[in-house]
């Protein structure tokens, strides 16, 4: 599963994911500061060859290409990065890859801020777009 946590600023999101990662033992993946929109070159790297087909310009994966995961942690992607128990992806695109390739395993992000790159994710049947908000006097406490 692919969680994805959205929400208004200071809502609590990361709080969200330090529980999802904590108790239900999922992997937080986050996108570098400086991707955060996919460019031009990220969309070539959906049409490269590999284990996955094109559908409406969304990368999706060829079942039978997918070699069988035994629920273990992932293999380290060629790009990415651990920060703190967290995976860090160079791009969306890389990312949208790399939990397809993994559908079997639970990752929880906080980085889909845009339309945009809720769309890329958003066709997965594995993925699940969690919103939440909190009460204006406790994200005014949060603000600092």
């Amino acid at each position: 599963m692919f969680l994805a946590v959205v929400g208004t600023r200071y809502s609590g999101k990361s709080q969200v994911r330090d529980y999802y990662v904590s108790v239900h033992g999922f992997l937080s993946v986050r996108i570098e500061r400086n991707a955060l929109s996919p460019s031009v070159s990220d969309l070539s790297l959906m049409n490269s060859a590999g284990p996955f087909g094109t559908v409406g310009g969304l990368s999706t994966p060829d079942i039978n290409a997918l070699p069988q995961m035994d629920i273990m942690p992932p293999p380290p992607h060629p790009r990415a990065i651990f920060n703190d128990n967290t995976l860090v992806f160079p791009s969306a695109i890389e990312l949208l890859q790399y939990v397809t390739k993994n559908w079997q395993l639970n990752f929880v992000t906080i980085d889909l801020r845009t339309q945009e790159l809720i769309k890329l994710f958003v066709r997965r049947p594995f993925f699940m777009l969690l919103s939440i908000d909190g009460p204006l006097t406790l994200r005014f406490m949060r603000s600092g």
